[in-house]
C-alpha cells in the first residue's frame, strides 16, 4: 500500500514540472470579458466595459482603444470592422467601425445583439441577438447603412450552431 501511495504521489507532483506556463495576452491591466481572433485583416480585439482594444499583430502587439461599449466584432475591409453594441438601448445594433479614424456609424439597428461572424461564404454575416426569427433573412442589405446589396446580414439565435 505504501508502495502505491509513493508512486501516486510521485507521478503527480511530476506532472507539475511538465505544466504550461500561462502568459498574459491583451494590454496590461485591460479588465476584459471577451476575446475575439480574426481570421483576416487584423488580428484580434479584446472587449471591456468602456470600449475595445485592437491589434493587427500577434507577437508582441501594440494595442490600439476603441471608446465604444462593443461586444463582438467581425472584419469588413482592411479599414473597417463591424461591432456590435448591447446595452438594453435604442442603441443597440451593428456599426461600421474605422479602424483609422474610430468613427463609427449605424449599420442596422436590432435589440441585444449578442454575437457576429462572417460567413466563409461570399459577404455575409450571422447575427444572433433577443428576439431573433431563425432564418430571417434581410435580402435587401441594410438600408442607410453603406453595406454593398451582395452583403446580408441572417439573423439567427445563437452564433454558436453556425460553422464559420
Amino acid at each position: 500500500m505504501k508502495k502505491i501511495i509513493s508512486i501516486l504521489l510521485f507521478v503527480l507532483l511530476s506532472l507539475q514540472v511538465f505544466s504550461y506556463e500561462w502568459e498574459v495576452y491583451g494590454p496590461p491591466g485591460a479588465d476584459a470579458f471577451k476575446i475575439h481572433f480574426f481570421k483576416q485583416d487584423f488580428c484580434s480585439a479584446i472587449f471591456t466595459e468602456n470600449g475595445f482594444f485592437l491589434t493587427e499583430q500577434l507577437n508582441a502587439p501594440s494595442w490600439e482603444f476603441y471608446e465604444f461599449p462593443a461586444n463582438g466584432a467581425a472584419a469588413y475591409n482592411e479599414d473597417t470592422i463591424l461591432v456590435i453594441q448591447n446595452t438594453g438601448s435604442y442603441s443597440d445594433g451593428i456599426y461600421f467601425m474605422d479602424v483609422n479614424t474610430h468613427e463609427y456609424s449605424v449599420a442596422e439597428h436590432c435589440y441585444k445583439p449578442n454575437c457576429i461572424r462572417k460567413a466563409e461564404w461570399g459577404d455575409h454575416y450571422f447575427v444572433g441577438f433577443e428576439g431573433a426569427d431563425p432564418g430571417a433573412v434581410d435580402e435587401a442589405g441594410v438600408a442607410g447603412g453603406g453595406v454593398s446589396d451582395a452583403d446580408v446580414f441572417v439573423f439567427v439565435e445563437v452564433c454558436d450552431v453556425v460553422a464559420t
